[in-house]
């Protein structure tokens, strides 16, 4: 009997481990921000698993888990929407995930309580209206223009030798930085037009945006921090010549100034949650697009300046 009673438990228990529906709740700390999340974990027909996440702190929402992925005790959500996952452990009785949130490069611990029905309490705020003010806009507008004329000026009348120019093997031309700087301007425009904008409208219990603003720019702008490629952004060799991609970026720049200056869209209050700054809004990653092309400018400015930079 105590053998049949054993054997029941060992049974009870890896059935509630192997059962990932039902809510994770629990709070990503990103520095003084706290942000309390809840997943909703649903099986579909075919057996695989999916589901949302709600950042109740930053408003109502559902963003989408595009797959759950579970191999022993070993879980992963994807959340494509927001380039973000999250790696965990299933504890032995399937009652909590213990892992990592991985979003923009950065890695926060994150726990999650499981619940068969939604967290009681669990109430988001009501969403508040935070359109992209006259201020912003024109910020927005001329940083994006500054930071066109200042890749043009910089590229303009550069020969093929030097447009093709490797300061060492292990670093980019001009031309690979031209091109990274374009690759990261399209997939930028697409994540804010796309993707954010068709996510539900949320508003944070608080946020201070343009503080958030300039942290985000000055980490941008600080080439003592030494960043990796995503391998999408990484360059092919596309243009061969100045003059090619020059076409190809004013095009690609002026779409994005003319959203920039006449959307209506309420770049504010679409914003995804963000492992080093809590979160980032629309405007933000716009921002963002404008300061990656002046931090690459610099890097061509560097280039443009070595001891063998070709002289024609």
């Amino acid at each position: 009997m105590k053998k049949c009673l054993a054997s029941l438990l060992i049974f009870t228990a890896s059935a509630i481990a192997a059962d990932l529906e039902g809510f994770w709740s629990g709070t990503l700390t990103a520095g003084a921000v706290k942000l309390r999340i809840i997943t909703e974990v649903i099986k579909a027909d075919s057996g695989a698993w999916k589901g949302n996440l709600e950042s109740l702190d930053q408003g109502p929402g559902k963003i989408p888990i595009e797959s759950v992925v579970r191999r022993d005790a070993a879980v992963t959500f994807h959340v494509p929407a927001i380039q973000a996952s999250y790696e965990a452990t299933l504890s032995a009785d399937g009652s909590e995930l213990s892992g990592q949130w991985n979003q923009g490069g950065a890695s926060l611990p994150l726990s999650l309580k499981h619940s068969a029905t939604r967290p009681e309490g669990a109430l988001a705020p009501a969403p508040v209206e935070q359109p992209i003010t006259p201020v912003d806009r024109e910020f927005l507008v001329a940083d994006l223009q500054m930071s066109r004329d200042a890749l043009l000026h910089s590229i303009d009348g550069l020969t093929e030798a030097q447009w093709r120019f490797k300061p060492a093997p292990d670093r980019w031309s001009v031309a690979e930085c031209a091109e990274h700087i374009l690759r990261e301007e399209n997939f930028l425009y697409t994540v804010v037009t796309e993707r954010l904008m068709k996510l539900p409208a949320r508003a944070p219990a608080s946020r201070t945006p343009k503080q958030q603003d300039e942290r985000i720019m000055a980490k941008l702008l600080d080439r003592t921090q030494k960043q990796v490629a995503a391998e999408p952004m990484r360059p092919t060799g596309e243009f061969s010549t100045e003059a090619a991609f020059r076409t190809r970026f004013v095009e690609s720049r002026a779409r994005t100034i003319q959203y920039a200056s006449a959307t209506t869209d309420d770049l504010r209050s679409h914003f995804t949650p963000n492992a080093e700054f809590g979160s980032m809004d629309a405007y933000q990653y716009l921002l963002i697009l404008s300061g990656h092309c002046a931090r690459h400018t610099a890097q061509i400015e560097e280039v443009k300046a070595s001891s063998n930079f070709p002289k024609q």
